[in-house]
Formats: structure tokens, C-alpha cells, sequence
């Protein structure tokens, strides 16, 4: 069963690959959306070229400022063209919040359509075979399952605290994107070296390797026990209907 297990094991690590794909792009289009509600129009970026196209100007006009001196000497009635591209302030800290609780959601309901489907069926039929004597029960084996697959992503992480001068959260979170809500809400996001995390940091960074394997546990003991989750709740929603 030892054998099995790493099979499993491994390919739930493939999946949990896919998940980590789809979680960056899923950062990136809330990224998108939380730029442009949650940050003003501060300035624009000017390219001022002349009537042969050559570069004359290239600066950055910030609203603060007051008037536009540099844009007052050029008009476009003169053959000037002018090139304009808005520079936007950076994210409230409103937005972030809402950018990192959103993205974590969709992140950790994505991770577990990828895991607990595929885990409770496996121990609905093992529950099976344990019941006709051709296989012993293993109530840990969702557990040693998701254990497996995330081996790879905890020798990342030692190796981010052994290099901890070089590498930064940033790219942990890139790498770990179905927990980027989380890694950011720990320690903060940025370009932060992870040589300057502390104990407690390090050990939620640990905790959260744990997330995978408990959504494997969990799901095949359900499927052990033949508990249905979906049933349950739609049972429940036709049950309420009726009152």
C-alpha cells in the first residue's frame, strides 16, 4: 500500500501543481480589478516627439505639482505629438486586504475541487474492499497522501530560509501562489529577504503546508464514512424550501 500511496502522493503533487498555475492567474486578474478601484490617477508619464518624430521630452508630471510647465512650451497645433500614459497611485491598504481575502478564497476553493473530490472517492473504495476483507483499514492514509505530495514544496521552503539573504516573500508567494493570501497577510508581501522573518513568521510559513494534507484527510475519511457533503447540503437547502 506504501507503494500506492506514493503514486497517489505524487500525483497529487502534479495536481496541486495545476492549482498553483491557476491561482497566479487568478492573483493576477484581481491584481487588475483592485487597481483600478482601489488607486487614484495621480499623474501621467509625457513623450513629446517633434515634427519629424524625434524624442524631445520624456518626464513625469505628477497632479501635486500644479501647472504642466514642461507640456505648456509643446502644442499639437505646432506639429508636437504628445504621448500620454496615466500614473496611478499604489493600492489603499483597504485594497490590499480585499485583494488578499478575495484571492485566498478563490485559491483555497480551487486547491480543494482539486483534492477532496479525488480523496473521498478513494476512501469510499477502500471502505469497500476493508468491508470484504481485501484490504486493511488505514484511517491515516488521506493524511500520508497529502504528506507526500507536499514534500516538494517543504524542501522550497528550506531552502528559501537557508538562502533567506537572496530570496524574497515575493517570489515564496509566486511559487506558493494558492496561499498567497495567507503568506501575505504573515508576513507582509514585498520584496521582504526572508533572512528578516521572524520565528513566528517561519512557523505560519510551516503551518500552511499543512492546508493540503488536511483537505486529503478530510476528505477521505468522509469517503470512509460515506458522509457526502453535496448530499447534505442540498438536502438541506430542498428541507428549508418546504418551510
Amino acid at each position: 500500500m506504501e507503494k500506492e500511496n506514493l503514486k497517489l502522493g505524487l500525483k497529487m503533487f502534479g495536481s496541486l501543481c495545476v492549482v498553483t498555475v491557476l491561482c497566479v492567474f487568478i492573483a493576477m486578474s484581481f491584481l487588475v480589478l483592485c487597481s483600478s478601484f482601489f488607486t487614484d490617477e495621480i499623474g501621467y508619464n509625457a513623450v513629446i516627439y517633434d515634427k519629424d518624430g524625434k524624442e524631445i521630452e520624456n518626464y513625469t508630471y505628477y497632479y501635486d505639482d500644479g501647472e504642466d510647465a514642461i507640456l505648456k512650451k509643446y502644442s499639437e497645433d505646432e506639429g508636437y505629438k504628445i504621448n500620454k500614459q496615466t500614473v496611478r497611485s499604489q493600492i489603499s491598504k483597504t485594497g490590499d486586504t480585499v485583494f488578499a481575502l478575495v484571492t485566498q478564497l478563490f485559491s483555497t476553493m480551487i486547491l480543494i475541487g482539486f483534492i477532496y473530490p479525488s480523496m473521498w472517492h478513494l476512501g469510499a473504495k477502500d471502505s469497500n474492499l476493508v468491508r470484504f476483507k481485501h484490504r486493511k483499514s488505514d484511517m491515516l492514509r488521506g493524511l500520508k497522501i497529502g504528506l507526500i505530495a507536499k514534500i516538494p514544496a517543504l524542501i522550497i521552503l528550506i531552502l528559501f530560509l537557508v538562502f533567506g539573504k537572496t530570496l524574497t516573500v515575493v517570489l515564496y508567494s509566486f511559487i506558493n501562489s494558492s496561499n498567497f493570501g495567507f503568506i501575505d497577510m504573515i508576513c507582509g508581501g514585498g520584496s521582504t529577504p526572508f533572512a528578516q522573518l521572524g520565528v513566528l513568521q517561519i512557523i505560519g510559513l510551516f503551518a500552511l503546508l499543512l492546508i493540503a494534507p488536511a483537505v486529503s484527510t478530510v476528505g477521505y475519511l468522509l469517503g470512509v464514512k460515506d458522509i457526502s457533503l453535496s448530499e447534505k447540503f442540498i438536502y438541506s437547502g430542498k428541507k428549508k424550501r418546504k418551510y
